[in-house]
């Protein structure tokens, strides 16, 4: 984008910025934003009410509250992200500061903020209700008996262990990025020969001087500073959509399960 020899990995952002790939942009993420709203509604009819029955089989109390809270919060900050990824699609970024900029800022905020608490009160309630299906003080109850089967699935286990691996680890593994690049480019500059430097010119003088003449040159300072945050930007939001890839068992499991009544 903007015609920047060597960036690899630019901003997602920055993808819909000039024609033709701003209409693909606006295109390509307002259908998945519409899919992913799809998707969560679809969530909301086959598999919440076997999870709201699995929560309502304890005696009323706090407990009991906060898991109803848990599950309501499943797809209010599910529909919040499925809005921003509309948002920030069909508002593209501009060349300057505009209130469409702003607007799709708040998008891009708003699919964060929905998928990320969406992910960990859905990793807490899963948790919450897996255990509760296999325990011997509710093998009896039959509010748990569809839970129960859900959760002895083992594709369900299996995706359900994932998700809790990429809320825990994914994203401490795509943080180190940027620390990794620091290190890379640390090492290359104390591996380059100081004859080149000026001579009496400080490291500070020296860095400051390359920034105003790349900048001269309409080329950005630190290509591979800004391929490593492009890298790690296109990471989380890959986290994300594998994330909610994996509801597809789930919607399966649960279809299966209502066709069979």
């Amino acid at each position: 984008p903007r015609g920047i020899a060597g960036l690899i990995f630019p901003a997602i952002s920055e993808l819909g910025v000039g024609q033709p790939e701003k209409f693909l942009y606006q295109c390509g993420f307002a259908f998945g934003g519409i899919f992913m709203g799809a998707g969560i509604w679809l969530y909301a009819l086959l598999v919440y009410p076997m999870l709201y029955d699995a929560c309502t089989a304890t005696p009323d109390g706090p407990h009991k509250v906060e898991e109803l809270s848990l599950l309501s919060r499943i797809l209010k900050w599910g529909y919040l992200a499925a809005f921003g990824v509309i948002l920030q699609g069909v508002l593209t970024l501009e060349t300057t500061v505009t209130l469409q900029c702003v607007l799709h800022w708040v998008g891009a905020m708003c699919f964060m903020l929905g998928g990320l608490n969406h992910a960990r009160v859905a990793d807490q309630l899963y948790e919450i209700l897996q255990h509760r299906a296999f325990a011997r003080e509710f093998a009896t109850n039959r509010n748990v008996r569809e839970s129960r089967r859900f959760f002895a699935n083992s594709w369900v286990r299996l995706v359900t262990k994932f998700r809790h691996l990429i809320i825990t680890y994914a994203s401490l593994f795509l943080f180190a990025i940027p620390i990794l690049s620091q290190i890379s480019s640390a090492m290359m500059g104390s591996s380059s020969s100081p004859a080149t430097e000026p001579a009496g010119e400080t490291f500070a003088e020296a860095a400051a001087d390359e920034v105003t003449a790349a900048s001269g040159r309409n080329m950005p300072a630190d290509l591979t500073t800004m391929n490593m945050m492009g890298m790690m930007q296109w990471g989380i939001i890959l986290q994300f959509a594998i994330y909610f890839l994996t509801y597809a068992v789930d919607l399966c499991m649960a279809a299966c399960m209502v066709t069979e009544r």
